[in-house]
């Protein structure tokens, strides 16, 4: 039956001198090789020789299969080593762009793990030493924000550090406690501290909300900046209105603080002025201080030290009164202070909804004022008396009552209104 099968299967016209021959017997496939003889008969005669294809391959297929799992498992390693390199490299960049984000968002305690010395790991190390550095430049500007304002901190931060400045125009404020010497003789050290400091806080609070900087403090006095190291504006106006919030603020504490002798006692004066001032760095090469030198600084503390003779709280200058729009004034003097050539007119700035500033006082305080600077003795005391009857708490109408009296019975040669301070 396989030979018929065979001879079936054999090419028609074969006539090759051999060939191969892939023929399927039995359901079995089979490579047949067949060689031609030489017959001196007609008849073609063959030898064929047979063999079992599926085992001739069979060491082809195991060789196959071995390929094929030696390249699944390759490819497998690969892959699981390609994920390890992978995890190896963005693990660090992951780290690194986590702690860039902490940085950014202000966390600069973060510090990235390296656990090796290729470039990731000196990258790593890089970058923690840069977080270092930051973390120390932001304790060295939160220190020196203590010690000044901030807007001087960065000030000193942004700029090369050295001697000199440029002149502005700004607004200068200086609050001073008044007898603070005697209120702290017989109170213990801590308590006449703690009391200086909660003024002072309380102080730097209110200056800071209109945008004032404070320059320093000398010891129971305040010098605060509007206009400088930066200009935001209407200097005038926020500076008035921190002078009279203060005051409206230690009115208010003082109620509240009765069992507290420092906080109950204590009373300052305000001066602020206005005009041209170096603003810089002064001292020397290694040890500097930001402050303003300038004759509105001296103004400034010469208006403050003159509230207690006026008995007044605040005192201003003329360039104040004309700029600070928002506020009524009240003229209280022309004056030459010791040391000055030149006079200048004082101003005290009026809080809103104060009696001082009802119209009708306004109005006859000026006028009293105007007689008082046109040398109209008579009517400048009529409308001081009403004055005086009006307000016998404010002691200036009492003050220039006497003047007046002392004008009458030594009438002033070449008159134009100026008192001339002796003191400071």
């Amino acid at each position: 039956e396989q030979q018929s099968s065979f001879v079936n299967q054999l090419p028609v016209g074969t006539g090759a001198d051999q060939l191969s021959i892939e023929t399927e017997l039995d359901g079995i496939p089979y490579l047949s090789r067949l060689r031609r003889l030489e017959s001196g008969s007609g008849a073609q005669v063959y030898v064929a020789l047979h063999g079992n294809l599926d085992q001739a391959l069979a060491p082809y297929e195991r060789l196959n299969r071995s390929l094929y799992l030696i390249f699944g498992g390759g490819l497998i390693l690969s892959a699981i080593g390609a994920l390890t390199l992978a995890r190896s490299v963005s693990a660090p960049v992951q780290a690194l762009t986590k702690g860039v984000q902490s940085i950014r968002s202000g966390d600069l305690s973060l510090r990235v793990q390296t656990t090796s010395s290729d470039e990731l790991g000196q990258l790593g190390h890089a970058f923690n030493e840069m977080a270092e550095g930051l973390e120390e430049k932001e304790r060295v500007r939160n220190l020196l924000g203590k010690v000044v304002s901030e807007e001087i901190a960065s000030e000193l931060l942004a700029n090369k550090i050295e001697l000199g400045g440029e002149e502005k125009e700004i607004t200068v404020l200086f609050c001073d406690i008044r007898n603070f010497t005697q209120l702290c003789e017989s109170q213990p050290p801590q308590e006449v501290l703690a009391g200086l400091n909660d003024f002072f806080s309380e102080a730097a609070r209110v200056i800071e909300s209109q945008k004032g900087v404070i320059d320093k403090y000398m010891g129971d006095a305040v010098m605060a900046l509007f206009g400088a190291p930066i200009k935001h504006g209407n200097e005038e106006n926020r500076a008035v209105a921190a002078a009279l919030q203060l005051r409206a603020n230690h009115e208010a504490s003082k109620k509240l603080a009765a069992t507290n002798s420092i906080a109950a006692g204590i009373e300052f004066g305000i001066g602020i002025a206005s005009g041209s001032a170096v603003v810089g760095n002064m001292g020397s090469e290694n040890r500097l201080n930001y402050s303003v030198i300038g004759d509105s600084v001296n103004a400034c503390a010469r208006l403050e030290s003159l509230t207690k003779y006026y008995q007044v709280p605040v005192l201003v200058n003329k360039a104040i009164s004309d700029k600070a729009n928002q506020f009524d004034f009240r003229w209280i003097d022309r004056i030459r202070v010791k040391g000055k050539q030149f006079a200048m007119d004082i101003y005290q700035p009026l809080q809103k909804g104060s009696r001082l500033a009802e119209a009708n006082l306004i109005h006859l305080h000026t006028e009293a004022c105007a007689a008082y600077l046109q040398a109209n003795w008579g009517k400048a005391e009529q409308f001081f008396e009403q004055l005086s009857r009006e307000l016998p708490e404010e002691k200036i109408y009492a003050m220039y009552l006497s003047r007046i009296l002392n004008y009458k019975q030594n009438p002033p040669e070449n008159w134009h209104g100026i008192f001339t301070h002796t003191e400071k």
